[in-house]
């Protein structure tokens, strides 16, 4: 939000907003017979996606995240377009402060989201 020019004040909302989703979803996932690769992938999702300074450095906690979640995927196999945002989520650290720089999208916050939802997706089915 304050990157595109938003103020303070919608920005802490905005940040309050999607840490209470990414708690609720981690305490949901967590407290329903999930595997544990699943959980800690989860974790991982939600745990990036609270920090208020997502930097291009921090994105290195997707590695676990994104490895287990494959290993999931390759036991159980991979709901539709979730490998698509694994690989997409493999090659933002490359892409990320460039894309930001260009664009003023910050992308890697929307597709840990996307993948967090996915994941606790995976854990109802």
């Amino acid at each position: 939000v304050r990157f595109l020019g938003g103020p303070v004040t919608l920005a802490y909302a905005a940040q309050g907003a999607i840490a209470l989703l990414a708690a609720f979803l981690l305490v949901r996932l967590w407290r329903r017979p999930t595997s544990f690769g699943v959980r800690g992938a989860a974790l991982c999702l939600a745990t990036l996606l609270v920090t208020p300074y997502l930097l291009d450095y921090d994105l290195m906690l997707l590695a676990p995240a994104l490895l287990l979640l494959a290993a999931e995927g390759k036991r159980q196999g991979f709901q539709p377009f979730e490998l698509s945002l694994l690989v997409f989520l493999w090659l933002l650290p490359w892409a990320a402060r460039g894309l930001a720089s260009a664009t003023h999208i910050l992308l890697a916050p929307f597709a840990i989201l996307a993948l967090l939802v996915m994941t606790a997706r995976r854990a109802q089915a």
